[in-house]
């Protein structure tokens, strides 16, 4: 299933109601920048429950 951040925030907001929802969204904002930095330095990233995320080197293509 895509998810978008703010579809993201809709959820956990729903589930966890007693967090103001712009807690939530920067909490989200900051989890994104954290996933961003480490990809950038080519970790990888696991959230257990969420989901993996890796970089991939990939060849060149040629575009029309």
């Amino acid at each position: 299933m895509k998810m978008n951040k703010s579809d993201l925030v809709t959820k956990i907001s729903r589930k966890k109601t007693h967090f103001k929802r712009v807690d939530i969204e920067e909490a989200t904002n900051q989890l994104t920048g954290l996933i961003i930095n480490a990809l950038s330095r080519n970790n990888r990233v696991e959230i257990r429950g969420f989901g993996t995320f890796s970089t991939r080197k990939r060849a060149a293509r040629l575009a029309r």
